[in-house]
């Protein structure tokens, strides 16, 4: 069985990591283009660059060799392209025989250090000049000649010229799209934009009245189609799981249970899959009125976790295999088996027992059993899928209403198959095995019949559900 999942889970985990692409790719897609989430990754990638270019500033700083290289004007064709490369403006300043400031190196030409950059008491600032608002940095560098250097970093954040035509539109650096989504403002917001020692440098906030865009069309797509894969995920892996449940309690009743107790057994089997299906449309139906439709998921899932652990921990494939079963126990199973079951201990790791086909379809008696099977799970398939449906949509009962009269056929199934077990072991024992294994399934499967028909002709909601139940009752005497 473990072999089984594992096989399934190995063939489909394409269909997972899809499903897993699809989400993450959404969700950046959508944390990219929403309002709010915009203006929180458009702070993070300004702030970025921004540090990014203030270190390497810092960088060039400590190369004072280079600094009076450029200064003196005699630099290299390659220290030019180092300095004029960078996605900022270096200038440096040496003082002139009166002591004031005097260029002597300018990487660009697009704007220029003002007196207040010059002479102001912040080393660090955010400033508006001509062309659009900067980040300054100004910086004392001493000299081994004893004349310091005077530099200054220029770092544009946004262009915003007085002249307004198609190509030269105010637009953020680095950021285009930035422009229509947020702005610069002085006033606090919770959007900071910090430099590399932490300050602010300035604030952002959303543009009123901005939204994403409407033809952002691959965002909702990429959810749905990951959300579509992730159902079919979770239903195979549902209906894998559900598949084994019948065949697994028919090896458990055949390889533990003698047969003179078969009957009661299946019986029991049986009835809890009725209880449990009667007890659980008010339940969920409570759940969802009180706490939400999510709690019913989280419920069912959480029910069937612990059931499952519970088999896993307590349940073994033989009784050979079971620690708990006593020597006499393991003799009077066996004495009342119809066969000697093979355990895996004497099978030996990795063998199988042979299986004949060609026996197994050349019985007589095959064709009758599969139509048998086929009346009993088509007609408990309705009842298990349709019936609150039916009782709700036909039938014309609200939520709860609908809730309470599709307890009544579970719990008919219930009753019944202890009764039906009781009832098979007992003809089995007084008459033959035929009479308790075949002549009381045809008996309740006609009289499910009757029971059907009369149901769907009685006027009275009321009256049609106890007599359906009655059917579900008679369906399960089957079992």
């Amino acid at each position: 069985m473990k072999s089984f999942f594992i096989d399934i889970f190995r063939r489909n985990i394409y269909l997972l990591l899809a499903a897993f692409v699809l989400f993450i790719s959404g969700y950046f897609l959508n944390l990219y283009f929403s309002s709010d989430a915009s203006v929180g990754v458009l702070r993070r990638s300004i702030q970025s660059f921004l540090r990014e270019r203030q270190e390497d500033f810092t960088r060039v700083t400590h190369d004072t060799a280079l600094l009076r290289r450029l200064s003196a004007g005699k630099y290299s064709q390659a220290d030019l392209e180092h300095i004029t490369d960078k996605k900022y403006a270096i200038f440096l300043y040496t003082p002139d025989s009166a002591g004031n400031p005097a260029l002597s190196f300018w990487s660009d030409q697009r704007s220029l250090p003002t007196p207040a950059i010059l002479d102001g008491p912040q080393n660090t600032g955010f400033i508006q000049l001509s062309n659009g608002q900067y980040d300054y940095i100004r910086q004392t560098v001493p000299t081994a000649a004893g004349r310091p250097i005077l530099a200054v970093a220029l770092i544009p954040v946004r262009w915003q010229y007085y002249i307004s035509n198609p190509n030269l539109t105010p637009q953020f650096v680095d950021h285009p799209a930035a422009e229509e989504r947020v702005e610069i403002v002085a006033s606090q917001t919770e959007f900071p934009v910090r430099d590399y020692r932490g300050s602010v440098v300035f604030y952002l906030q959303k543009k009123p009245g901005y939204h994403a865009p409407a033809h952002n069309w691959p965002i909702p797509f990429l959810i749905l189609l990951g959300t579509l894969l992730l159902l079919i995920i979770i239903r195979f892996a549902l209906g894998a799981g559900e598949a084994v449940i019948y065949p697994a309690a028919n090896q458990f009743v055949a390889r533990w249970v003698p047969l003179k107790e078969r009957g009661f057994i299946n019986g029991l089997i049986f009835a809890g899959v009725g209880a449990g299906s009667g007890l659980t449309p008010p339940l969920l139906t409570w759940l969802i009125a009180t706490q939400g439709w999510r709690a019913a998921f989280w419920f069912s899932a959480i029910v069937g976790l612990i059931a499952g652990a519970v088999w896993w921990y307590t349940a073994r494939d033989t009784p050979d295999e079971h620690p708990a079963v006593s020597e006499a126990e393991l003799r009077e199973i066996r004495d009342g088996l119809s066969y000697a079951p093979i355990s895996t201990s004497q099978a030996g790791p990795g063998t199988r027992p042979a299986i004949s086909w060609s026996a197994i379809f050349g019985r007589r008696d095959l064709p009758a059993l599969m139509i048998g099977y086929f009346s009993f799970g088509y007609i408990a398939w309705i009842f298990f899928s349709w019936f609150f449906l039916y009782m709700a949509q036909v039938r014309g009962f609200d939520l709860k209403a609908s809730a309470r009269y599709s307890m009544l056929p579970f719990l008919s199934m219930t009753v019944c198959c202890l009764v039906g077990g009781v009832l098979s072991d007992r003809l089995t024992a007084r008459y033959s095995l035929r009479v308790g294994r075949c002549v009381l399934a045809s008996v309740a499967l006609l009289a499910t019949a009757v029971f059907l028909v009369l149901g769907s002709q009685v006027h009275s909601p009321q009256l049609a559900g106890v007599i359906l139940a009655g059917g579900a009752g008679a369906l399960y005497l089957s079992q």
